[in-house]
């Protein structure tokens, strides 16, 4: 694919724009900023007039591409979890993490995700300069497992009685059924 720059002179002259690229076995540039895409990597095109020279960065990207997040679909309350992507080019892509519901879970730009409250998200992360190259990933927030579970009650029973038994759960942010933290520590 080509693409075309363009070199915008602050003053009229009748000097010729000379262009470059920093590296040709990734893109080439003729004299005229046509850009020839040859492999994917990052190059610098310069641009040079009177002297004076301007470099943009351009990231070639293979014509296949994708991104994929590296993650984990069920996390817990309060739980924290590094994202992380893959592009097939070493992570040369600038990438932008974004969630459907920060009120379940948050992201940092890096991909650090803070488990918020029960409930499903999805986390997204796009190409920065292409938003229409993106993936996305579903997690599910569940509270932590109780770490210990006891039975308490007298274990002898007359035959024909009966007896009351109760339950000790330990753990962090246990809740019964009906919301209600009832974690011993």
């Amino acid at each position: 694919k080509n693409t075309q720059l363009k070199a915008e002179l602050s003053h009229d002259t009748e000097e010729e724009i000379v262009w470059s690229s920093d590296d040709e076995t990734i893109a080439k540039v003729n004299q005229n900023g046509l850009v020839r895409a040859i492999k994917p990597g990052v190059v610098k095109i310069c641009a040079t007039v009177l002297g004076n020279t301007s470099e943009f960065t351009i990231t070639v990207i293979p014509s296949n591409y994708s991104l994929s997040i590296v993650g984990k679909n069920i996390l817990t309350v309060n739980e924290q979890f590094q994202f992380d992507f893959n592009d097939g080019l070493n992570k040369l892509t600038e990438v932008k993490w974004s969630v459907s519901d920060e009120t379940i879970g948050s992201i940092t730009e890096s991909g650090l995700f803070k488990a918020q409250k029960i409930g499903k998200v999805t986390v997204k992360v796009e190409m920065k300069n292409n938003s229409s190259i993106y993936n996305t990933f579903d997690v599910e927030i569940v509270l932590p497992a109780p770490t210990e579970i006891i039975i308490n009650g007298d274990n002898n029973v007359v035959q024909g009685n009966t007896i009351n038994l109760s339950l000790d759960v330990k753990g962090d942010n246990v809740t019964n059924d009906n919301g209600e933290n009832v974690t011993e520590q």
